[in-house]
């Protein structure tokens, strides 16, 4: 696949209306990707990768907060936000994984989870340390947005890496009783937030310290 990008540059906005933009951050970040890695967590032996959902995390979501506070925290870049295609979003993961020094520790939200569950299904073991999975969207929901490609039915087979969900009891996007399936079908341990919503900027989940504290204790127990 050509031109597949590989990072975003903390604090570079991407559109899908401006591919030039696009090819820009992957060539310099194909350079600095030879030259670093991907982003390693301060104080640990890790590598961190930050895959948002549908339409992109904004400036007020956790995951770009996180990636602010995080110089080396690298956001995985898809071409297109707003109609995926799974296959596409599942090789760009791919070549990102590919690209890092270390097996890295994957940060998904909501979409995210399921292209992860996905990418899980060709990938080779040990090719990631584990993957933090927050609020899962369930693609196969009446409810759930159109415009994606292939992201349906839900992979339900257990992954061959740590992984831990972290779910709310009220998001929009998937039920209780969903979260829990996917937590149980995946073999990740589960979390579970109260009355959170989809866990995102408009349910008031900006720099979520309590998160990111979350995500470290995780990184810490799959380092080795």
């Amino acid at each position: 696949m050509n031109n597949v990008p590989i990072f975003a540059k903390p604090g570079m906005a991407c559109r899908t209306s401006k591919p030039q933009c696009l090819l820009q951050v992957s060539q310099w970040h194909t350079a600095r990707a030879a030259r670093r890695g991907c982003g390693r967590a301060k104080g640990l032996l890790m590598y961190v990768l930050i895959l948002p959902g549908l339409w992109n995390s904004g400036p007020q979501h956790w995951q770009t907060q996180w990636e602010a506070r995080h110089a080396e925290w690298k956001r995985v870049l898809q071409r297109d936000w707003a109609t995926p295609d799974r296959a596409e979003w599942v090789e760009t993961l791919r070549l990102n994984i590919a690209a890092c020094r270390h097996p890295p520790v994957l940060v998904a939200h909501s979409l995210g989870c399921a292209l992860v569950a996905h990418w899980a299904c060709a990938a080779h073991r040990g090719a990631i340390a584990g993957a933090f999975l927050v609020a899962p969207s369930d693609v196969d929901a009446p409810s759930y947005p159109p415009g994606t490609t292939g992201f349906m039915p839900m992979p339900m087979h257990r992954l061959h890496f740590p992984s831990r969900v972290v779910a709310s009891r009220n998001d929009p996007y998937c039920s209780v009783t969903r979260a829990a399936a996917f937590s149980s079908a995946w073999g990740s341990d589960i979390a579970w937030v109260d009355e959170a919503g989809h866990i995102n900027a408009d349910a008031g989940f900006g720099p979520w310290p309590e998160g990111e504290r979350m995500l470290l204790e995780f990184c810490a127990r799959v380092q080795g």
